[in-house]
């Protein structure tokens, strides 16, 4: 009698252990924080692995910040790759001091705004081989990533990105 209801249990044990599966894994409410997103809407180099990503937050005092990302990337796809992309989701779309560079110098981007969202895109210097490593640098300024309430610093910002390294660094301003 006991064998006849193991096979149950047991199916009923992988029903409920893939639903715990599925509801963990689907965006939840969290996920709509401030802050910077890989693209899943196939927009972003399919062929790119991101191997190094150090994400510097700087915060004034009045709460606005710069974040400051350094990529290390490869392409792992079969061809070369020119650009790849990532998005930042803000409590408002206005920014300033946008840069984008490489050891050489400046390089291209564009942005694209969508709601909540600033979809950037950076063009590299040149095609990117497969196998082939490239570093890049990305600035921007947001108002209001962060609050002080009672002395304490509260940064409302997430950072969901695919990468085999990643460094945060938060650096408090002093006033000017």
């Amino acid at each position: 009698m006991t064998s006849r209801f193991r096979l149950p249990a047991t199916g009923l044990g992988a029903i409920l252990s893939f639903l715990v599966v599925v509801l963990l894994a689907r965006p939840t409410a969290a996920d709509a924080r401030p802050g910077l997103y890989a693209p899943t809407d196939g927009r972003a180099a399919a062929d790119i692995a991101y191997l190094y990503m150090h994400e510097t937050t700087s915060l004034q005092a009045n709460g606005d910040g710069e974040e400051r990302i350094e990529f290390l990337v490869t392409n792992t796809g079969s061809g070369p790759v020119n650009s790849t992309g990532f998005i930042f989701r803000v409590n408002t779309t206005q920014y300033w001091g946008i840069k984008a560079w490489d050891d050489a110098g400046d390089l291209q981007y564009s942005i694209s705004i969508e709601d909540d969202e600033i979809y950037i895109t950076i063009h590299f210097r040149r095609g990117l081989a497969t196998g082939e490593s490239y570093r890049y640098y990305f600035a921007i300024t947001f108002p209001d990533l962060a609050r002080q309430t009672s002395g304490q610093w509260r940064l409302a910002w997430t950072t969901t990105f695919p990468v085999t390294s990643f460094v945060r660094t938060v650096v408090l301003m002093e006033p000017i």
